[in-house]
């Protein structure tokens, strides 16, 4: 005991501690380093397939993007209402085309067997977002059958349509 009858106090919870804290620390790090290095990797896979990689990604987003526009067509057969899933500058222009999107059209644009997906860049249809001054790196076509739909992810980071052909034409 120490003197005056006190007991001493023991510095093995502060230790613990410490160490416990330092054990989370370099687990952070460590998680943050390989979460960093694994997106540089995508990133750099992405870029080096043509964006081919990331055009896949988002095909659920392409798909859920029709899926709204057949939504919004069912109650506004004019197509105006699906404008929300189209970039604005070419929203009125794909208005009428728009209700012509079925679910079969979002199947085969889901289905890797049924449709084709690829980075924008370096592409005959690359003018559509140039026209509208967005880095077609960032936008994705989708082929099937004579379908085609480019969309872009905006720098909000939604995913937007750029342009819509022959929906309904879908293999």
């Amino acid at each position: 005991m120490a003197p005056g009858g006190e007991k001493k106090k023991s510095k093995a919870p502060i230790i613990i501690g410490g160490c416990c804290l330092l054990i989370v620390i370099v687990g952070c790090l460590v998680g943050g380093y390989s979460v960093y290095s694994a997106k540089q990797a995508a990133e750099g896979f992405a870029d080096s397939a043509g964006g081919a990689f990331a055009a896949e990604l988002n095909r659920v987003t392409l798909g859920m993007n029709l899926d709204q526009i057949v939504q919004s067509c069912a109650g506004d057969p004019s197509g105006n209402a699906a404008s929300a899933q189209f970039h604005p500058a070419v929203a009125v222009t794909y208005a009428s085309v728009a209700c012509q999107v079925t679910p079969n059209t979002i199947a085969a644009f889901a289905d890797g067997t049924r449709s084709q997906a690829s980075g924008l860049a370096g592409t005959a249809d690359e003018f559509h977002a140039v026209a509208q001054s967005l880095d077609p790196g960032i936008c994705y076509v989708y082929t099937s059958g004579t379908a085609k739909a480019i969309g872009c992810l905006m720098p909000e980071g939604q995913f937007q349509l750029l342009h819509l052909e022959s929906p309904g034409q879908v293999q």
